[in-house]
C-alpha cells in the first residue's frame, strides 16, 4: 500500500507477483512464483 500511495496509483486494479530465482554454482535450480502475493 505505500508503493501505491507514493505513486499517486489511483482507480486501477494493481497486484504484486514475487518470483524467487535459486542458483548454486552459477545456475538455475528452482524458481518459485507466487501470483497476487501481497492478496488482502
Amino acid at each position: 500500500m505505500h508503493y501505491i500511495m507514493m505513486k499517486e496509483i489511483k482507480n486501477c486494479f494493481v497486484r504484486f507477483d514475487v518470483a524467487g530465482v535459486y542458483t548454486a554454482h552459477g545456475k538455475v535450480v528452482e524458481i518459485d512464483y507466487l501470483k497476487d502475493a501481497f492478496q488482502e
